[in-house]
C-alpha cells in the first residue's frame, strides 16, 4: 500500500472511534464530522490519482455508488439510521482503493462492511438476550414459541425466496468465490435474513411469489447439490428462531418522566394511548425507525403520565448503537483487505 493509503486508514479508524463514543454516549452522528471526513477521502483520492495514478480508477467510483445505493435503500426501507447510512457513506469513500481493486469481486467487495456490522450486531443482541432473560428469569415458553413460528411461516418463505436468489446469483457469476469463501457466503445469507425480516414488502404475495418463480427456473437451469439448498433451508430457520428469542428482550421499562427525543416506544405502550384526550402523542408504533419520538412527541407523553390514563413507566425499544458495528466490520475489512491483497 502507498503511504497516502495509511492515511486514509489513520483518519478511517479516528473516525469510527470517535463516532462510536458520540453514538453510545449522546446517541449522534455529527454531521460536521462525517463531512469532514468524507472531504478528506475524496480529497486523497484525487491526490492519488494525480500524483500517484491508479488502475481502473472508475471500479472505485462504482464501488462505492453502488454500495452506496444499497445502504441508501436500507435507510428508505427504515432498517437503520440516517447517521448510519451517512457513516457508511464517509467510510466507503475512505477505503483505500487498493483494498477495493485487489478483491476478486471488485464491484460488491464492500457489501462486507455493512454485512460484518449486521453480523456482530446479530451476536450482541443474542448474548444480550441471554443476560436478559438470566436477570430477569423469564424464559420464553415454548408454546409460544411455537405459536410464533406458525404466524410467521410467510415470513419464513418469503425470507428463503430472496436467499437462495441471492446465492444462486453468487453461485452463477461467482462460482470460485463461492467455492473458496463459503464463510463469506453465511455471512451475507444472515445478513439477508435480518434485512429481509426488518422489510415488510417483502412478505407481500406479489413480491414472492415471483421471486419463488425466478429460484425454481435457476434451480433447473443450474443444477446445484441439494445439501446447499438443506444447508440454506436450515440456517434461515434457525436464525428466525433465533430473532423470536431476542425479540422477547428487546424492550426495557423506563419511567414515563424519562422519555426522550428519538426513542420508539413499544406497540404495547402507544395502544394505551388511543382513550387518552392529550394531544400530541404518537401513533401506534411500528417498532422500526419510523416510529421515533419527534420532541413534541416525547414533552405529549410526559404530560400523559399525569392524565387520568397515564402511567408511571412505559416499555421501549432497546436502542443499538449501530455506529460502534460498522466500525467492526470496517476493521474486519481492512484486515481481510491486507491479508488478501
Amino acid at each position: 500500500m502507498l503511504i497516502i493509503d495509511y492515511i486514509r486508514i489513520a483518519v478511517l479508524l479516528l473516525l469510527c472511534v470517535y463516532c462510536s463514543i458520540t453514538d453510545i454516549k449522546d446517541g449522534i452522528v455529527k454531521n460536521t464530522i462525517l463531512l469532514s471526513a468524507g472531504g478528506i477521502g475524496v480529497l486523497l483520492y484525487i491526490i492519488q490519482v494525480v500524483a500517484f495514478g491508479i488502475n481502473d480508477p472508475w471500479i472505485v467510483f462504482i464501488n462505492i455508488l453502488i454500495n452506496a445505493f444499497i445502504s441508501l435503500l436500507l435507510y428508505l426501507f427504515h432498517v437503520w439510521a440516517a447517521g448510519d447510512c451517512k457513516m457508511l457513506l464517509a467510510v466507503f469513500i475512505l477505503i483505500p482503493p487498493s483494498l477495493s481493486l485487489h478483491s476478486r469481486i471488485p464491484y460488491i467487495s464492500l457489501i462486507l462492511i455493512p454485512a460484518f456490522a449486521f453480523l456482530f450486531s446479530f451476536f450482541f443482541l443474542i448474548v444480550d438476550s441471554i443476560r436478559a432473560m438470566i436477570k430477569q428469569k423469564h424464559i420464553v415458553k415454548k408454546d409460544k414459541l411455537i405459536g410464533t413460528l406458525k404466524v410467521l411461516l410467510i415470513r419464513y418463505i418469503s425470507t428463503m425466496s430472496v436467499v437462495l436468489l441471492a446465492d444462486k446469483l453468487l453461485f452463477i457469476f461467482f462460482k470460485d468465490l463461492v467455492n473458496r469463501y463459503w464463510v463469506m457466503i453465511i455471512v451475507i445469507n444472515i445478513c439477508l435474513v435480518i434485512i429481509v425480516n426488518s422489510i415488510r414488502l417483502f412478505q407481500k404475495a406479489y413480491v414472492f411469489l415471483p421471486i419463488i418463480t425466478v429460484d425454481i427456473v435457476l434451480m433447473i437451469l443450474y443444477g446445484e447439490s441439494p445439501v446447499r439448498y438443506l444447508i440454506s433451508f436450515a440456517l434461515v430457520l434457525l436464525i428466525m428462531v433465533i430473532r423470536i428469542f431476542i425479540s422477547e428482550y428487546n424492550y426495557q421499562i423506563i419511567n414515563t418522566s424519562e422519555v426522550e427525543e428519538g426513542m420508539i416506544l413499544s406497540t404495547e405502550t402507544t395502544m394505551l394511548f388511543l382513550n387518552s384526550k392529550v394531544k400530541g402523542l404518537p401513533p401506534i408504533s411500528k417498532e422500526d425507525l419510523r416510529s421515533r419520538l419527534s420532541k413534541e412527541e416525547a414533552d405529549s407523553v410526559k404530560r400523559w403520565e399525569k392524565s387520568k390514563y397515564g402511567l408511571s413507566q412505559v416499555k421501549t425499544v432497546r436502542k443499538i448503537p449501530f455506529i460502534i458495528f460498522i466500525s467492526i466490520g470496517t476493521l474486519c475489512y481492512i484486515v481481510l483487505g491486507v491479508i488478501f491483497s
